[in-house]
């Protein structure tokens, strides 16, 4: 639960913070963002994958986010990591459900 807290407070510091930069730097702020988005959603993802409650569908959006960010499709990338990150999250919210609910699911 403490990591799906920091990975969340992490999300909402980045957008918070991109918000207040120049229309200049703004190309080169949404290819960070994207980055960004992605190493996020990998991290998350592999901290779920070592918990054994990794989703398929996050491997794939991954996928799908750095074909896109390589052909300078920097909206789709987004969109794709964006989809990464929450089923990543979704994946670490249901394994520490899971650590919880076994408990009830074994006869007493």
């Amino acid at each position: 639960m403490n990591n799906l807290m920091i990975l969340l407070l992490l999300t909402s510091t980045f957008v918070v913070s991109g918000c207040s930069e120049s229309q200049e730097s703004g190309v080169a702020a949404q290819g960070n963002e994207v980055q960004s988005l992605i190493d996020q959603a990998i991290a998350a993802d592999q901290l779920a994958q070592q918990r054994q409650h990794a989703w398929i569908i996050t491997d794939e959006l991954l996928q799908d986010a750095i074909t896109a960010q390589a052909a300078n499709d920097e909206v789709a990338a987004k969109a794709a990591a964006e989809r990464a990150l929450f089923t990543a999250n979704a994946a670490l919210a249901q394994a520490d459900k899971e650590q919880l609910a076994w408990r009830a699911r074994v006869p007493r």
